[in-house]
C-alpha cells in the first residue's frame, strides 16, 4: 500500500485534509481492457498492494469520461479535486488575468489554469494542477497539446477553505523539490500572499504590500490586495 506522497526529504500523505478529499477508483472496477476503462461512478477506496498504480496516460481517459470533475494524479493513486468555492474561483482568475495580461504584452510565454496538469514526477507519476501556472517561453517555446512535463517558472495556489496548512506547505515544498523556482501561495481569507523562493527563501506579503515577479517576471508588479478586489 502507498501511504506517503514522497519526496527528497518529506513526505504527503496520500489523504491529506484538503480540497483533494479521497483516493478514487472507478466503480465498476476497472475493466482489464485498458481501452474499455470507463468512468461511471466514483468511490472511495483504498488501494491494495495488488492493484496497478495509475499512470498520466490513465490519468487523461479518466479524465475525458469524468463529466467535469477534476483529478490529480499522486504517485499513481488518482485523487478527486472538489469544487474551491466562490472566492477561490474569482480570486485564481484575478491573479491569472493579471499574469496573462502582462505576460501576454511582454510575449514572455505561457500562463495557464489548473485543468492544465503538470507533471513533476515519473514512474509512478505525479501530474499536479495548480491554480495559476506561468512558463517561460524560453524554456516552453509551444504549449503541449496534453500534459505539460517542463516544471513551472511560477507556480500559484490559492488557498481553499478545504485545505490544510500542513497540505499546502507539501505542496509547495513538492513543487520547490521539483525546479520550480517561484511559488506564490495566495490566501483569500487573510488576504495576504506567501512568496516562496527556496525552503529558506519565504516572505508572508500582507494586502498593502508590493508583489513582484522578481527575476521569473520581471517588470511584473502589483499590490497584493489587489488578488482580491
Amino acid at each position: 500500500m502507498i501511504d506517503e506522497f514522497r519526496t527528497s526529504s518529506y513526505s504527503i500523505p496520500a489523504q491529506p485534509p484538503c480540497q483533494a478529499t479521497c483516493l478514487l477508483r472507478p466503480y465498476p472496477l476497472w475493466y482489464n481492457n485498458l481501452a474499455e476503462r470507463v468512468v461511471t461512478r466514483f468511490v472511495s477506496l483504498p488501494m491494495t498492494t495488488a492493484e496497478k498504480l495509475a499512470t498520466a496516460e490513465e490519468l487523461a481517459r479518466v479524465q475525458d469520461r469524468a463529466g467535469g470533475i477534476q483529478f490529480e494524479l499522486i504517485r499513481g493513486e488518482l485523487i478527486k479535486m472538489t469544487p474551491a468555492g466562490g472566492r477561490h474561483g474569482k480570486t485564481a482568475l484575478t491573479v491569472g488575468a493579471m499574469l496573462l495580461g502582462f505576460v501576454n504584452k511582454q510575449n514572455l510565454g505561457h500562463v495557464a489554469a489548473n485543468d492544465t496538469g503538470v507533471f513533476t514526477e515519473r514512474n509512478p507519476d505525479t501530474v499536479l494542477g495548480p491554480d495559476v501556472v506561468f512558463w517561460n517561453r524560453k524554456r516552453l517555446p509551444e504549449m503541449p497539446e496534453g500534459f505539460v512535463e517542463v516544471s513551472p517558472d511560477l507556480v500559484v495556489e490559492v488557498v481553499s477553505p478545504n485545505d490544510g496548512q500542513s497540505y499546502v506547505q507539501r505542496k509547495v515544498l513538492h513543487y520547490l523539490d521539483h525546479d520550480v523556482p517561484l511559488v506564490w501561495v495566495v490566501d483569500p481569507k487573510t488576504r495576504t500572499t506567501t512568496v516562496y523562493r527556496s525552503r529558506q527563501d519565504v516572505r508572508i506579503l500582507e494586502a498593502d504590500d508590493e508583489i513582484t515577479g522578481a527575476d521569473v517576471l520581471p517588470g511584473f508588479s502589483c499590490r497584493v490586495g489587489e488578488f482580491f478586489d
